[in-house]
């Protein structure tokens, strides 16, 4: 007899258009003898036909309703009735653990999501649902309930000891899982609807310690000033001049810079895939990030960007890129802004925190100044307000008194 996997594999092969038709007809014939066996085993009525002379019926008393009885009009479609209600469909048969392996290959393969999105998949599923060892892994994912699921989320966050960010980053896996066996027509609940607003998380201060300060800022900025300016020095510098992800800033070209009206438009990112021939190739591609069209914005160009923008033409003048790498082929990489980030921090007495705490960095500084949050959901290119809200970290280390005293006067 065939396990549950093999049965499933044989009929995924039926799919194949490449697969002979003798092949086929030998593979269908296997699918069907191992469903009427396993029917059989299970199925303690007689399954009577054919009947009829006009048209032909097989039939058989209802699995759970013995009153009643069930009929078909050939033998195997009632053998395939019979077999979904003891056993489910085959698809539906694939276990989470096999669901999550299908949707990695085929997101590989098909560089559907960037190469640093998966890996980022792979190690919260490795660390958080195989590490934690979930129960409801090796279940088939039809068999799997919103109560298996929340309470492995119970099981995860318990003590608050898991920050939300975290949290939410294993749920983003969990939920792609099951939406991608949807697309496969296997029935299945949708994970993402799972409400988990009562769970407890890590505390988290209004002061993060990832975010850099005005004063940090500063001192970052005068270090790029003193330096031997390079891409990667004025690239910091543009970088805390804009409110902009490092995916972004790579991606910018000249053509979308306007000085002449201090306008830039930020409508492309640059994302990381894998060829047959590298592992990590850039890419220049104008879907943005959360795949919606509120990502793509146009930003006013402060009087340092302008600056910076003037030397970078002035000093690599034979390519397209605003930020090119040595050879002007491509873009600058993120591992190396980083890398000089870093020897900057370090020069300037400044704690390190990545390019991604730039972005803290300013998202914060918008609303410390007051800017309208719609404004600065916009400018961030986020699609909710509650996102922009997640980055506001207040680094100012006083309140405009005077300001309140007016509003509030």
């Amino acid at each position: 007899m065939y396990n549950d996997k093999d049965l499933t594999a044989l009929q995924s092969l039926l799919s194949c258009d490449t697969l002979d038709s003798d092949i086929a007809g030998a593979v269908s014939n296997m699918v069907r003898k191992e469903k009427e066996k396993r029917v059989l085993q299970v199925h303690k009525y007689k399954i009577s036909g054919p009947f009829g002379k006009n048209r032909v019926i097989y039939t058989t008393r209802c699995p759970w309703v013995e009153s009643l009885k069930v009929s078909r009009k050939s033998y195997d479609d009632l053998i395939d009735y019979l077999f979904e209600h003891y056993f489910g469909q085959l698809e539906s048969l694939q276990t989470v653990r096999e669901v999550y392996e299908q949707m990695i290959k085929e997101y590989e393969e098909t560089h559907i999501l960037s190469e640093l999105t998966l890996a980022h998949y792979k190690a919260d599923w490795n660390k958080h649902v195989v590490g934690k060892g979930a129960k409801w892994l090796d279940k088939p994912i039809a068999n799997v309930t919103s109560s298996h699921l929340y309470a492995f989320y119970r099981t995860i966050t318990a003590g608050a000891t898991m920050r939300h960010s975290t949290f939410c980053n294993v749920k983003t896996v969990i939920n792609a899982v099951f939406d991608y066996a949807i697309t496969l027509d296997i029935p299945c609940i949708k994970a993402s609807h799972i409400s988990t607003s009562r769970l407890p998380f890590a505390p988290v201060s209004d002061k993060w310690e990832g975010v850099y300060t005005t004063e940090d800022k500063q001192k970052i900025l005068a270090a790029c000033e003193s330096a031997s300016p390079t891409v990667y020095t004025k690239a910091i510098e543009l970088m805390f001049c804009l409110d902009i992800r490092i995916g972004e800033l790579r991606a910018l070209q000249k053509e979308d810079v306007d000085l002449e009206n201090k306008k830039v438009r930020i409508a492309h990112q640059m994302v990381d895939i894998k060829t047959e021939t590298v592992n990590r190739h850039a890419v220049r591609t104008d879907i943005m990030k959360g795949k919606r069209e509120a990502g793509k914005r146009v930003a006013p160009l402060p009087d340092r960007a302008i600056s910076v923008i003037t030397w970078l033409n002035e000093h690599y003048p034979d390519t397209v890129w605003l930020l090119p790498n040595r050879d002007g082929q491509e873009p600058i990489y993120t591992n190396r802004f980083n890398e000089n980030l870093k020897k900057i921090c370090k020069q300037a007495g400044v704690k390190y925190f990545s390019s991604h705490g730039i972005r803290f960095h300013n998202i914060s500084a918008l609303y410390d100044a007051g800017i309208d949050e719609k404004e600065i959901q916009r400018l961030s290119g986020h699609t909710t307000s509650e996102m922009t809200r997640h980055y506001n970290k207040r680094i100012a280390n006083t309140c405009n008194d005077e300001k309140i005293r007016a509003v509030l006067g």
